[in-house]
């Protein structure tokens, strides 16, 4: 990619992601060809915490509203596909970057464990989507006659203590390493099926990503 004459090359990293995504879309614009573009995001950028403070610190509902519209408008549509964590299994030889968070407290992973730890305090939640269910979101989305705008892309939004109490009923034979967790009492559920609404239908529930992910780093040597 050839960045424009104005680029400011002292631009940090975020300013500069934000320059390159504009640059794709306006080639996409001029190509005159692009019908649409689908951005994977991520589900980090929807968090209901208030602002203000006031009414407690969270939202009631998490959904595509929690946060700030682009205001951008181009010659086709574009789609914003915001996944929760990526679960369930890889081809890699090793575990990938999700997986291991999800897993962290069996795994006694504690820079992956803060990670989740920090997704529960952010989102008030830990929303989770299994990796196949994000592949065809992505090819729904391709396929759909009509579609724009942002959509939140996770099955379920589980509270970090949901999870551990998962891992220790159905694996009780793996010792849990790190217990910590954070918003003890705090699930922010999410009152949007905008992606459901036009047809999308998840395969795997939280539990079945739990379990797969589990199973991925069994196999994978991890547990």
């Amino acid at each position: 990619m050839v960045s424009e004459d104005n680029c400011n090359e002292d631009k940090n990293t975020t300013e500069a992601t934000v320059d390159a995504a504009c640059i794709i879309l306006r080639q996409c614009e001029r190509s005159g060809t692009v019908r649409r573009v689908i951005h994977t995001a991520s589900v980090t950028a929807a968090s209901p915490l208030r602002e203000d403070g006031g009414g407690g610190e969270y939202k009631d509902f998490i959904n595509e509203s929690c946060w700030t519209p682009l205001n951008l408008s181009y010659g086709f549509s574009n789609v914003h596909l915001d996944p929760g964590v990526r679960g369930g299994d890889t081809i890699q030889p090793h575990l990938w970057s999700s997986i291991p968070v999800i897993v962290a407290p069996l795994t006694g992973h504690a820079a992956h464990h803060n990670s989740l730890l920090f997704l529960q305090a952010l989102l008030g939640s830990v929303p989770l989507a299994h990796v196949e269910d994000v592949c065809e979101a992505h090819a729904f989305c391709m396929d759909q006659s009509a579609m724009a705008g942002r959509f939140l892309c996770a099955a379920g939004y589980p509270s970090m203590r949901d999870i551990l109490d998962r891992f220790a009923a159905r694996f009780p034979e793996v010792k849990m390493r790190l217990q910590q967790v954070t918003g003890e009492g705090v699930r922010v559920r999410a009152d949007t099926k905008k992606l459901e609404d036009l047809g999308f239908r998840y395969r795997y529930g939280v539990e079945e990503t739990l379990d797969c992910s589990v199973e991925c780093a069994k196999r994978l040597g991890e547990l």
